[in-house]
């Protein structure tokens, strides 16, 4: 069937015919419109009165974050052109002859300004302990 070719106005009035006697519909809606208006207000003060207190009830961050272009200056060079090129095998070879405290002291800060993501087989050590472990839970 084509209807490409009906006249609108035959369409529109028609519509509007069966609109007509149906004012009982109209008054339902404009009710159920209402409500949900109320609704929504009140979920709306709800939702503020919500808020501060489940931020107040977070603790705060143990880590403050550092600002990485600071930490990255701080970093010695090797352990700086290893970390940009964020080649494992390198920053492993890297910390391995570093003193361990001061190698954990600069990883730590890397974390923490968002640097290195994970500390994924960084440690050598750190990572047969953790296969140990796994092998001894199974």
């Amino acid at each position: 069937i084509n209807h490409t070719h009906l006249v609108l106005t035959g369409c529109t009035v028609s519509f509007f015919l069966l609109k007509a006697g149906q004012e009982g519909y109209l008054d339902v809606f404009h009710t159920e419109l209402e409500a949900f208006k109320r609704r929504v207000k009140e979920y709306t003060m709800k939702s503020k009165l919500e808020t501060p207190k489940a931020s107040e009830k977070q603790p705060p961050s143990p880590r403050c974050r550092l600002d990485p272009k600071e930490v990255l200056e701080s970093l010695p060079p090797e352990l700086k052109a290893g970390l940009q090129l964020q080649d494992v095998q390198i920053l492993q070879n890297i910390l391995s002859t570093m003193n361990p405290q001061v190698a954990e002291y600069h990883v730590r800060r890397c974390l923490e300004a968002g640097l290195w993501t994970s500390t994924e087989r960084l440690f050598k050590d750190d990572t047969t302990e953790a296969d140990d472990c796994r092998m001894m839970e199974t």
